[in-house]
């Protein structure tokens, strides 16, 4: 389970609302597709690289798994 609570990862998710906000006002402007294209290269891969580095985060322990210590037996 992602560790939601860790300060990182919310300092991760607001450098992703800036990149984001970014990209939405550089569509925005009236420069041509192609300049628009080569300005939105380094934020879509700050973003990827954001989103990348919040999944790789260490997980937080959630729970246990029990297995059973025996061989089950089918009963009829």
């Amino acid at each position: 389970m992602l560790d939601v609570e860790n300060p990182e990862f919310k300092r991760k998710l607001d450098r992703m609302v800036v990149s984001y906000e970014k990209l939405l006002a550089i569509g925005e402007t009236d420069d041509a597709s192609f300049i628009k294209t080569l300005k939105r290269i380094p934020l879509v891969t700050s973003l990827a690289s954001e989103i990348l580095a919040a999944y790789l985060m260490p997980p937080v322990e959630s729970g246990s798994v029990d297995f059973a210590e025996f061989e089950p037996n089918l009963v009829y």
